[in-house]
């Protein structure tokens, strides 16, 4: 019993170890699988946490592409709107220039046609008064002188008076003694210009010392490509004013200061570049001329000038400029110039700094976005221009420049006017009004986003020149005829359909730009009209009114269905230019030839056949332009235009080369004749000779 009670203790016992073993053996299996768990998860959250990070930068590196590529997409759009905009502005600038270089020249002609007509009238009053003198004079000698033949003086037969020769349309000098000639004025002229060509001094008389040493007061040496100031010009201690312009000069000499009288000094284009005190080509001796006060720097590469206190007038147009400079504030400055530059920002502080003395500003071409409100401390300022910026409105406080007589911000994106710019109800009433642009006389609003015209404007009364062209106006008011000084109106480029009958009412006006409008007919105009331009519309008949005008000299009528020529064209005798190109004549009137001052007329793109031999009548034509016709030959009358320069048949039916031609050529008349039905070879011999 004992010994089986031993063995089966002995037995569990066994058992029992061989279950702890057992467990043991499965708790460090479990924790051994524990572990391995713990280890893949920590290596998938880890390669997790490398998936998502490598997403994450690839996500990144797609935006940053997208974004890059975005931008560049920007700046191309940017780019091609910016060249779109300066190309517009540029051929707006160029159209608007020619336009004034017109406007001028006619003046000028005009002004000299009085002159002469004034000159021949009083040569001829002097000469009849003369005459009459003379004659008067032999009478009573005769009187007095007893007759030998027992006659009375009574029976005398009295001399026939001489035929009075018609006076020419010259003016003759005067005849002054050489010591009381008037000094020639230095104002640039083209006559001042040659002779400064040829001998490189301006027209003032020189001076002497006690020694007999002549003294330059002006010496110009413009594009002479000199590429230093060298003693020569130093040598000139008397100058006052120095002309270097169109040079090569890239730095000033010390012994600048030598020129202590020095008041004017051009630089203009020319090498200088100053770009920091360290680095300014020589700028600084600038402030040892103590008399200098107008600067011409246009066309280098200034972006640093030192102090000078003295300058009042300075001209830094295209120097690369991004700011202006904050040494101006010290400045007295009265004409300042820094057009086609970048600025982008005028500060407020360097407006009111110059509160007290800056008459001109000229910011044209650069990057301004505003102008600041301090623009209207500048009371003394007459003359502002920012034309060709990115301003998309007009500080209000610009009404209070009421001296300003000239505002132009042609080409901007202005919307509409400030309230109450030029003026109030006060404005008539009182004789000097505080607020308000009333003393203007030129405003030029050209080629933005006006859509009308405040009630304010037509107060200003002085107003000689308008241009709101190139905007989205649909009308003009009637009460245009209270700028009763005005001179020239212009209106092209907008979205008119019809103006006001008051437009007659204004009788000093000479020039009126109309054209690319929507326009079916004019309303009655003054009669004192030198230039009228209603190209592009669609006008079917000009206003009896219009052979009223005895001064017209230039008219403008291509792109209107005229269905021809009206005849009251044809009773402008001032008419030096017309273009009537597409207007729809399909036979040229005889009356052409009683246009005999026509210099240039254009009627190509029209349905002619045949000229009149009333054309040979144009004797001062100089460039006649029949481009897109139906001709098939030239009557020969053609050859009396002597003073022809230019002929242009292109694109017709000459099928045969017209004789009128190598007459024409032998006095190297320009013909062109491409685009006609005739043999090549034929062009090529007659292009040779």
């Amino acid at each position: 019993m004992d010994i089986e009670e031993r063995i089966r203790k002995q037995k569990e016992e066994r058992e029992k170890q061989k279950e702890q073993q057992r467990t043991s053996r499965l708790a460090k299996a479990e924790s051994r699988n524990l572990t391995g768990l713990d280890n893949a998860n920590q290596i998938n959250k880890e390669r997790a946490d490398r998936l998502a990070k490598e997403k994450q930068e690839q996500a990144a590196a797609r935006m940053a592409e997208r974004e890059k590529k975005n931008q560049a997409a920007i700046e191309k759009r940017q780019r091609y709107e910016q060249e779109q905009y300066e190309r517009l502005n540029r051929e707006r600038v160029e159209r608007a220039k020619e336009q004034d270089k017109r406007v001028l020249l006619q003046r000028e002609k005009r002004d000299q046609s009085l002159q002469n007509y004034r000159s021949s009238q009083s040569l001829n009053t002097e000469r009849h008064e003369q005459l009459k003198s003379q004659r008067i004079e032999r009478l009573e000698s005769a009187a007095a002188v007893s007759p030998t033949d027992g006659a009375t003086p009574q029976q005398l037969p009295p001399k026939e008076a001489p035929k009075i020769p018609k006076a020419r349309p010259v003016i003759p000098p005067p005849s002054v003694d050489e010591d009381q000639k008037p000094q020639p004025s230095p104002v640039s002229t083209p006559e001042r210009q040659e002779k400064t060509r040829k001998v490189g001094f301006g027209n003032l008389p020189d001076t002497k010392e006690q020694s007999g040493t002549p003294l330059k007061r002006i010496l110009e040496r413009g594009n002479k490509n000199i590429t230093e100031i060298n003693e020569e010009i130093l040598s000139h201690s008397e100058l006052r004013k120095l002309y270097l312009s169109d040079n090569k000069i890239s730095e000033l000499p010390a012994a600048l200061s030598k020129l202590a009288k020095l008041e004017v000094f051009d630089l203009t284009t020319n090498d200088l570049r100053s770009v920091d005190a360290e680095d300014d080509a020589g700028i600084r001796v600038l402030t040892q001329l103590p008399a200098l006060r107008e600067l011409k720097l246009a066309n280098n590469e200034i972006q640093f000038l030192p102090d000078l206190r003295f300058l009042t007038v300075l001209d830094l147009s295209n120097n690369g400029l991004t700011a202006i400079p904050p040494s101006f504030i010290n400045l007295p400055l009265k004409n300042l110039v820094l057009a086609d530059n970048q600025i982008s920002r005028v500060p407020g502080d360097f407006v009111s700094a110059l509160s007290g003395t800056l008459q001109s500003l000229v910011l044209d071409r650069n990057d301004l976005e505003d102008l600041p409100e301090e623009i209207g401390d500048l009371r003394l300022l007459n003359t502002l221009s920012v034309e060709g910026n990115r301003l998309y409105f007009l500080p209000g406080s610009l009404g209070n420049c009421s001296s300003l007589q000239k505002l132009n911000f042609n080409f901007n994106f202005v919307s509409t006017f400030p309230d109450s710019i030029f003026g109030d109800d006060t404005l008539g009433q009182v004789e000097e009004p505080e607020v308000g642009l009333f003393k203007l006389q030129e405003l030029r609003a050209g080629g933005n986003r006006l859509t009308a015209l405040p009630e304010d404007l037509y107060l200003l009364s002085n107003l000689r020149i308008l241009d709101v062209s190139s905007n989205q106006l649909e009308e003009v008011s009637a009460d245009i005829e209270l700028l009763y000084e005005l001179t020239e109106l212009l209106l092209a480029n907008n979205r008119l359909s019809q103006l006001p009958d008051t437009l007659s009412n204004l009788g000093c006006l000479e020039t009126v730009n109309l054209s690319n409008n929507r326009l079916t007919s004019l309303p009655p105009l003054p009669q004192n009209l030198v230039i009228l331009d209603v190209e592009n519309n669609r006008v079917t008949e000009l206003p009896e009114e219009v052979s009223a005008m005895e001064y017209l000299s230039e008219l403008f009528l291509s792109g209107n269905p005229l269905e021809g020529l009206p005849e009251v064209v044809f009773r402008l005798p001032a008419l030096t230019k017309m273009y009537a190109a597409e207007v729809g004549v399909e036979e040229l009137s005889p009356l052409i030839g009683s246009l005999v001052d026509l210099e240039e007329l254009d009627l190509s793109h029209n349905s002619i056949q045949t000229l009149p031999p009333e054309i040979g009548l144009l004797s001062s034509i100089q460039w006649l332009c029949l481009h897109h016709n139906q001709l098939t030959s030239l009557p020969k009358e053609v050859e009396e235009l002597h003073e022809l320069q230019t002929l242009d048949l292109a694109a017709n039916e000459l099928a045969v080369l017209p004789s009128v031609c190598l007459a024409l050529k032998e006095r190297d008349v320009e013909i062109v004749l491409q685009d006609n039905p005739m043999p090549v070879a034929l062009l090529n011999t007659f292009s040779k000779k």
